[in-house]
Protein backbone atom coordinates (compact mmCIF):
# COMPACT_ATOMS: atom_id res chain seq x y z
CA UNK A 1 0.00 0.00 0.00
CA UNK A 2 2.96 2.46 0.56
CA UNK A 3 4.39 1.71 -2.59
CA UNK A 4 1.39 2.34 -4.12
CA UNK A 5 0.33 5.08 -2.80
CA UNK A 6 4.27 6.78 -3.19
CA UNK A 7 5.07 5.80 -6.46
CA UNK A 8 2.97 8.26 -8.63
CA UNK A 9 3.78 11.21 -10.96
CA UNK A 10 2.59 13.60 -8.54
CA UNK A 11 5.03 12.63 -5.65
CA UNK A 12 7.83 12.83 -8.04
CA UNK A 13 6.58 16.37 -8.68
CA UNK A 14 6.02 16.63 -4.95
CA UNK A 15 10.08 15.16 -4.14
CA UNK A 16 11.40 17.66 -6.79
CA UNK A 17 9.30 20.71 -5.47
CA UNK A 18 11.06 20.19 -1.90
CA UNK A 19 14.23 20.41 -3.14
CA UNK A 20 13.94 23.36 -5.94
CA UNK A 21 15.39 26.09 -3.42
CA UNK A 22 18.16 24.02 -1.87
CA UNK A 23 21.32 23.54 -4.28
CA UNK A 24 23.66 21.69 -1.60
CA UNK A 25 20.46 18.47 -2.31
CA UNK A 26 21.33 16.39 -5.18
CA UNK A 27 18.27 14.53 -4.75
CA UNK A 28 15.05 13.25 -2.27
CA UNK A 29 14.34 9.68 -3.14
CA UNK A 30 12.01 7.08 -1.11
CA UNK A 31 12.71 3.54 -0.36
CA UNK A 32 11.21 0.57 0.74
CA UNK A 33 12.91 -1.20 4.00
CA UNK A 34 14.71 -3.57 1.73
CA UNK A 35 16.31 -0.39 -0.35
CA UNK A 36 14.14 -0.49 -3.35
CA UNK A 37 13.58 2.36 -5.19
CA UNK A 38 9.88 3.81 -4.37
CA UNK A 39 10.16 7.34 -5.91
CA UNK A 40 13.07 9.85 -6.38
CA UNK A 41 13.14 13.96 -7.49
CA UNK A 42 15.35 13.11 -10.68
CA UNK A 43 13.79 11.07 -13.03
CA UNK A 44 10.38 10.52 -14.42
CA UNK A 45 9.19 7.21 -14.31
CA UNK A 46 10.93 6.12 -11.21
CA UNK A 47 14.29 3.76 -12.66
CA UNK A 48 14.40 0.62 -11.58
CA UNK A 49 17.19 0.33 -8.25
CA UNK A 50 17.76 -1.65 -5.08
CA UNK A 51 20.87 -0.44 -2.81
CA UNK A 52 20.43 -2.97 -0.32
CA UNK A 53 24.43 -2.49 0.89
CA UNK A 54 23.92 1.46 1.65
CA UNK A 55 24.64 1.82 5.95
CA UNK A 56 21.36 3.52 6.77
CA UNK A 57 19.16 0.32 5.78
CA UNK A 58 20.79 -1.81 8.20
CA UNK A 59 20.85 0.69 10.88
CA UNK A 60 17.25 1.07 10.60
CA UNK A 61 16.37 -2.72 10.80
CA UNK A 62 19.00 -3.48 13.18
CA UNK A 63 17.73 -0.22 15.80
CA UNK A 64 13.72 0.00 16.23
CA UNK A 65 14.39 3.22 17.88
CA UNK A 66 16.55 4.66 15.95
CA UNK A 67 14.62 7.88 13.06
CA UNK A 68 17.49 9.34 11.73
CA UNK A 69 20.99 8.25 10.01
CA UNK A 70 23.95 10.23 8.55
CA UNK A 71 25.63 7.89 5.78
CA UNK A 72 28.90 7.34 5.15
CA UNK A 73 30.49 10.04 1.94
CA UNK A 74 30.40 8.03 -1.00
CA UNK A 75 31.28 8.77 -4.85
CA UNK A 76 28.12 9.17 -7.11
CA UNK A 77 27.38 6.55 -8.77
CA UNK A 78 25.63 8.62 -11.35
CA UNK A 79 28.61 11.58 -11.54
CA UNK A 80 31.56 10.89 -9.07
CA UNK A 81 30.74 13.71 -7.34
CA UNK A 82 31.06 13.08 -3.52
CA UNK A 83 27.56 12.96 -1.55
CA UNK A 84 26.49 11.90 1.54
CA UNK A 85 23.25 10.59 2.86
CA UNK A 86 20.70 11.80 5.19
CA UNK A 87 17.48 9.35 5.93
CA UNK A 88 14.69 9.36 7.96
CA UNK A 89 12.86 6.54 8.49
CA UNK A 90 9.27 6.23 7.49
CA UNK A 91 6.53 4.86 9.54
CA UNK A 92 2.99 4.78 9.67
CA UNK A 93 -0.17 5.95 11.48
CA UNK A 94 0.56 3.05 13.76
CA UNK A 95 4.46 3.02 13.76
CA UNK A 96 5.22 0.62 11.61
CA UNK A 97 8.58 0.51 9.66
CA UNK A 98 7.72 1.33 6.03
CA UNK A 99 10.64 2.78 4.15
CA UNK A 100 13.06 5.29 4.15
CA UNK A 101 13.29 9.15 3.03
CA UNK A 102 16.60 9.67 1.65
CA UNK A 103 18.16 13.14 0.93
CA UNK A 104 21.32 12.89 -1.20
CA UNK A 105 23.52 15.79 -0.10
CA UNK A 106 26.72 16.82 -2.10
CA UNK A 107 29.78 17.72 -0.53
CA UNK A 108 31.04 20.22 -2.45
CA UNK A 109 27.91 22.56 -2.21
CA UNK A 110 29.18 22.77 1.64
CA UNK A 111 32.87 23.22 1.26
CA UNK A 112 32.64 25.89 -1.25
CA UNK A 113 29.89 27.67 1.47
CA UNK A 114 32.81 27.12 4.24
CA UNK A 115 35.32 28.60 1.73
CA UNK A 116 33.59 31.70 1.68
CA UNK A 117 33.07 32.27 5.13
CA UNK A 118 36.04 31.47 6.51
CA UNK A 119 38.33 34.09 8.41
CA UNK A 120 41.57 33.31 7.57
CA UNK A 121 43.62 31.09 4.82
CA UNK A 122 44.86 28.60 7.87
CA UNK A 123 41.07 28.80 9.00
CA UNK A 124 39.55 25.20 8.57
CA UNK A 125 35.41 24.34 9.16
CA UNK A 126 33.91 20.91 8.54
CA UNK A 127 30.90 18.84 9.34
CA UNK A 128 31.32 15.61 11.11
CA UNK A 129 28.82 13.10 12.48
CA UNK A 130 28.69 12.78 16.18
CA UNK A 131 30.76 9.76 16.43
CA UNK A 132 33.77 11.73 14.64
CA UNK A 133 33.26 11.00 10.90
CA UNK A 134 34.49 13.68 8.48
CA UNK A 135 31.74 14.63 6.37
CA UNK A 136 32.85 17.95 4.50
CA UNK A 137 35.60 20.12 4.68
CA UNK A 138 36.91 23.52 4.10
CA UNK A 139 40.37 23.19 2.44
CA UNK A 140 38.93 19.99 0.72
CA UNK A 141 41.23 17.04 1.88
CA UNK A 142 40.02 14.06 -0.10
CA UNK A 143 41.65 11.42 1.70
CA UNK A 144 40.27 12.31 5.13
CA UNK A 145 36.73 11.80 3.99
CA UNK A 146 34.57 9.00 5.39
CA UNK A 147 37.30 8.65 7.92
CA UNK A 148 37.07 9.82 11.70
CA UNK A 149 38.99 12.31 12.50
CA UNK A 150 41.99 11.42 15.13
CA UNK A 151 40.76 13.08 18.22
CA UNK A 152 37.80 11.45 18.57
CA UNK A 153 38.06 13.19 22.91
CA UNK A 154 35.70 16.31 21.35
CA UNK A 155 32.77 14.10 20.86
CA UNK A 156 33.30 11.20 22.87
CA UNK A 157 33.38 13.35 26.29
CA UNK A 158 32.62 17.07 25.48
CA UNK A 159 30.00 17.11 23.06
CA UNK A 160 28.09 14.61 24.94
CA UNK A 161 27.86 17.03 27.62
CA UNK A 162 26.98 19.74 25.57
CA UNK A 163 25.83 20.88 22.18
CA UNK A 164 28.73 23.13 22.00
CA UNK A 165 32.62 23.18 22.60
CA UNK A 166 35.90 24.64 22.39
CA UNK A 167 39.15 22.59 22.74
CA UNK A 168 43.01 22.79 22.02
CA UNK A 169 44.35 19.96 19.70
CA UNK A 170 47.38 19.38 17.65
CA UNK A 171 45.99 16.08 16.24
CA UNK A 172 43.02 16.75 14.02
CA UNK A 173 44.18 16.41 10.68
CA UNK A 174 47.52 18.65 10.02
CA UNK A 175 49.21 17.92 13.42
CA UNK A 176 48.95 22.15 14.07
CA UNK A 177 48.33 23.21 17.19
CA UNK A 178 44.34 24.33 16.66
CA UNK A 179 41.42 26.13 18.83
CA UNK A 180 38.59 23.94 17.71
CA UNK A 181 35.17 24.72 18.18
CA UNK A 182 32.21 22.60 17.82
CA UNK A 183 28.31 22.87 18.08
CA UNK A 184 26.10 20.49 17.06
CA UNK A 185 22.97 21.06 15.50
CA UNK A 186 19.11 20.34 16.72
CA UNK A 187 17.76 18.35 14.62
CA UNK A 188 20.37 16.05 12.89
CA UNK A 189 23.04 14.09 14.40
CA UNK A 190 25.90 16.35 12.80
CA UNK A 191 28.28 18.63 14.19
CA UNK A 192 30.29 21.71 12.73
CA UNK A 193 33.58 22.62 13.38
CA UNK A 194 35.60 25.54 13.01
CA UNK A 195 39.56 25.94 13.71
CA UNK A 196 42.04 28.23 13.50
CA UNK A 197 46.29 28.13 14.52
CA UNK A 198 47.22 29.02 18.17
CA UNK A 199 50.00 30.89 16.12
CA UNK A 200 47.57 33.29 14.12
CA UNK A 201 45.45 34.16 17.43
CA UNK A 202 48.60 35.04 19.59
Amino acid sequence: DYERQMSGRDTYQHLKDQISGLPYVDALALLDTEGKLINVSRAWPTPVSKEPDLDFLKAFNSDPDLTAYVGRPIRSPLNETWVFYIARKFTSSNGAYLGVVLGVVTVQSFEQFFGAVAPTPNSTIALTRHDGMLLARWPHLETALGHYLPDRELFANVLSKSDQATIRSNVVLDGKDRLISAHSLAHYPIVVLATTLVADVI
